[in-house]
């Protein structure tokens, strides 16, 4: 066998080593699954359910009795400026049962990434589709989420339900539903630094509902609302929550 048809052959093998472990990294990173915990706050501490005590900036008290919402449509930045989309993910996320993880499945948890956007809500296609596709424990399931509007179709993205505790020992119930396809709210968070996808969680500050960028006054604002057409109240809600996620670094805790 001469010396060129032995550099042939060797080149060949070369060749289809470097095929083999690219395509055995691209099947890690389709069978990869990356945990991100979401955190609920309240004025930077831990959100206590059931919980009296929780004091907005104008001393209102507020318990908050059910926090449940569902995210889609997540896209993540990679340090390199390319986004990955995760068509087809849906979460649902409930603070009384503890689901608060987003497991986004197809990316490595090392891949360095320096934003992720997300929807709270989903696209409308699915939100006007037959729920009862979505088989047990699927995060659509309505038996699942408890988040179906049967009354008239669709789901409501956001529940936030609680008391409003006043001086005198009384209290009046809040109800936030938060649904339609107009009131979706996107959100998008930017890392100061690019970081590990892996190291990355997402922290919810919820008294931001009401002291966000459209303030909410439990005095002179509804304590309701279903989110129909004109909706005040809903529209400052969704301008709330838009704004009241950050993504931090699990190294570096909460802000």
């Amino acid at each position: 066998m001469t010396r060129r048809v032995l550099q042939y052959m060797a080149g060949i093998a070369t060749v289809a080593v470097a095929g083999a472990l690219c395509a055995s990294d691209s099947s890690t990173t389709a069978n990869a699954t990356v945990e991100i915990p979401v955190q609920h706050l309240f004025r930077g501490k831990k959100l206590e359910l059931f919980t009296p005590g929780s004091t907005l900036v104008d001393g209102t008290n507020i318990e908050i009795t059910r926090l449940e919402y569902l995210i889609s449509n997540v896209r993540v930045q990679k340090a390199d400026g390319a986004w990955i989309d995760f068509p087809n993910q849906y979460f649902h996320i409930n603070a009384e049962d503890e689901k608060e993880t987003i497991s986004l499945a197809g990316i490595d948890a090392a891949e360095s990434v320096r934003a992720i956007t997300l929807t709270i809500g989903v696209e409308e296609k699915i939100n006007h589709a037959n729920s009862s596709q979505w088989p047990a424990g699927h995060a659509l399931n309505p038996l699942e989420n408890n988040l179906n509007w049967d009354w008239t179709g669709g789901y409501v993205f956001l529940a936030l339900e609680g008391r409003v505790h006043s001086s005198d020992a009384k209290s009046a119930a809040f109800l936030y539903h938060i649904g339609n396809d107009q009131n979706r709210m996107d959100v998008s968070c930017t890392l100061p630094k690019a970081a590990p996808l892996g190291d990355v969680m997402f922290a919810f500050h919820v008294d931001e509902m009401w002291d966000g960028p459209a303030h909410v006054s439990c005095a002179q604002d509804a304590s309701f609302t279903h989110s129909r057409a004109g909706d005040e109240l809903a529209s400052k809600l969704v301008k709330n929550a838009r704004s009241a996620f950050r993504v931090v670094l699990k190294s570096e805790g909460s802000k």
